[in-house]
């Protein structure tokens, strides 16, 4: 059994200069704690399915926006295609040979991130949610709500597949 009361090292920190020295410690754990993880991550990306796509290690789902169901079928140059495919389709054209430079918003875990995300200025979830291939997600943010309508509008994208009518 260990008798802390004779112990000299714990005897050592009831002193002022262990007392100073903890508290050393202590703010540099808060300061290495607050210090955030990467806000931007920039790089060459790869889309990877949907709204997601890729630079380096990091997998990004792009802030705001929601893909397309995976087993929806939907219109894209006068041929039926898979609606996530053509929404991989119309990011990746606008990630070609391109930087892209992610905020990053919110991690949920170590491998995906939530980011805005924007290549030669042009925000990505912007665009997708204009081009109607993706849908706004109003549980993050009403941000890209207004383009979405006006997508459903123009019936571009997977809009013009589906009566937006049914939908709503």
């Amino acid at each position: 059994m260990v008798n802390f009361k004779n112990n000299s090292f714990m005897s050592w920190f009831r002193g002022p200069r262990g007392q100073r020295s903890l508290l050393v410690l202590f703010g540099i754990g808060v300061i290495v704690y607050m210090i955030p993880q990467e806000d931007l991550i920039k790089g060459s990306a790869i889309a990877t399915g949907g709204t997601g796509l890729r630079i380096e290690q990091h997998q990004i789902a792009l802030f705001g926006v929601k893909s397309l169901p995976a087993k929806l079928e939907c219109k894209r140059n006068a041929s039926n295609v898979n609606c996530m495919k053509g929404t991989t389709s119309e990011l990746s054209s606008q990630l070609h040979s391109r930087e892209v430079i992610c905020d990053n918003i919110k991690s949920t875990n170590q491998s995906l991130v939530h980011a805005r995300c924007s290549s030669e200025g042009l925000d990505l979830a912007y665009h997708l949610v204009k081009s109607g291939w993706a849908t706004a997600d109003i549980s993050m943010t009403d941000e890209y709500l207004t383009e979405e309508i006006e997508a459903r509008k123009l019936q571009k994208g997977f809009w013009a597949t589906y009566n937006t009518k049914n939908l709503e």
